[in-house]
């Protein structure tokens, strides 16, 4: 079975950085889905999105801000929207951070989520950081990102997540659009 992809891609990216402590990015890139096979609704169809996206990390306080909406043709279905915003303050190798999430899907079966989520990020070395998280998911409509059926029970509307991650950085970043 040929997995669906999306062909003729072409898009634009403008950053900005000043000095590392402030970054600005937005991106828009539009391209021709082929799916005949899984998703035959979806084939011919253009998927575009725009991002935007600013990241202010001066002395010891961090905050990210990102929005995106994305579009499948006159599928108002495949219409998304999402934000989040993350605040953090560090304390030595130490990061408490607390992000607000917001995910929408499609019409008439909305899909709409909200995600808060605590966070501490350790700086065990340089370039090698152990990340905590526990997150609120709460379905304010449909499933959210729940395939195919929400996780809470049906007298819930929202579950939590716990998460532990390492991330390790070696400073090579390659970006690639075929």
């Amino acid at each position: 079975m040929v997995d669906g992809n999306v062909r003729q891609l072409g898009g634009v990216t403008l950053k900005a950085d000043w000095d590392e402590l402030v970054l600005l990015q937005f991106s828009t890139y539009r391209g021709t889905m082929r799916d005949v096979v899984a998703m035959p609704v979806m084939n011919g169809q253009n998927h575009e999105a725009t991002t935007f996206g600013l990241k202010v990390d001066i002395d010891n306080y961090l905050f990210m801000y990102e929005i995106a909406d994305m579009k499948m043709g006159n599928l108002a279905m495949m219409k998304t929207d999402s934000w989040y915003v993350t605040f953090g303050y560090r304390i030595g190798n130490f990061m408490p951070n607390i992000t607000f999430e917001n995910f929408q899907r499609g019409t008439p079966l909305v899909d709409d989520q909200d995600i808060t989520t605590l966070g501490l990020r350790w700086d065990v070395l340089r370039d090698v950081a152990v990340k905590f998280e526990v997150s609120r998911i709460k379905l304010n409509a449909g499933r959210g990102l729940f395939d195919p059926a929400p996780t809470p029970g049906p007298s819930s509307n929202s579950v939590n997540m716990f998460g532990i991650g390492i991330g390790i950085g070696i400073g090579i970043g390659i970006d690639t659009v075929f």
